[in-house]
């Protein structure tokens, strides 16, 4: 009888184990509360579809350890965003987790997207302004990605942090009319571009190394941007990189300081 008790503690553990704890319910509530802490427990979670995060103020998505805490997406024709970040978002932190795509075919692991009618380059000194702005990705894995791993779009004040990239097809990072925005200490390997930006303002480029990979950074616009604009490198390794750095005729050209080695055209 103790042997059948116990079999059956095992089968029911092994169940609650398998299910995939209601991230989005956490989310949204948190959300509705004005804010809060949702802590993803250990284990490989795999999502039937992406999580959504909208309309959030001071809300931090946490896991125990990022070896440990690992979010998939289930199989599926559906190419959104393991993540995505969208509305009026201000003071988010995403923190020690494993992002994968799984058997999915996100375009993305982090999406997020502004409004590009609120989105404005204010002159100096004043703030930089956007729907989402102050977002921080912190000591996060982004493994496996088909599309971009982080993908930026109409925000300001983003940070990447501590990260690590390996084996994605498109950019780790692609940053699309970002402003005044941060990667530093990012270990990138095996993509095929490390660096995307494109029609960005004043963002800063540290401390990160990238391997193994095809293109380090590219920079391009689609008009010259004034002289406060310009981006900063600074303290970047590429290593084993086919390609360098790619301006595009990007002005002004940004400043680059103790990068090694970094190939300029």
């Amino acid at each position: 009888m103790r042997s059948v008790s116990f079999l059956c503690l095992l089968l029911v553990c092994t169940l609650a184990q398998a299910e995939a704890p209601p991230i989005q319910q956490w989310i949204d509530e948190a959300i509705q509360a004005g804010g809060g802490v949702v802590t993803i427990p250990e284990g490989e979670h795999v999502l039937d579809k992406g999580l959504v995060i909208k309309d959030a103020n001071k809300l931090a998505l946490r896991g125990v350890d990022k070896e440990r805490c690992i979010l998939k997406l289930a199989a599926t024709d559906d190419e959104s965003a393991l993540i995505q970040i969208t509305g009026t978002c201000e003071t988010l932190e995403i923190a020690s987790l494993t992002l994968d795509s799984g058997s999915g075919k996100p375009q993305e692991l982090v999406l997020m997207t502004g409004l590009p009618e609120k989105y404005q380059v204010p002159a100096k000194p004043a703030a930089p302004t956007a729907s989402i702005q102050d977002v921080t990705l912190r000591d996060c894995l982004l493994q496996n990605f088909p599309g971009s791993a982080i993908s930026v779009k109409h925000a300001a004040a983003v940070a990447i942090e501590r990260c690590s990239f390996r084996d994605g097809t498109g950019a780790a990072m692609k940053w699309e009319s970002a402003q005044a925005s941060v990667a530093r200490g990012n270990q990138i390997i095996r993509v095929a571009t490390a660096f995307n930006l494109h029609s960005s303002h004043a963002c800063l480029l540290e401390g990160n190394e990238v391997r193994d990979s095809q293109e380090a950074i590219s920079i391009t616009s689609s008009s010259p941007q004034p002289e406060d604009a310009r981006h900063t490198l600074r303290n970047n390794g590429f290593f084993k990189v086919a390609e360098g750095l790619d301006l595009s005729s990007v002005q002004p050209a940004p400043l680059c300081e103790n990068n090694d080695p970094l190939v300029t055209p």
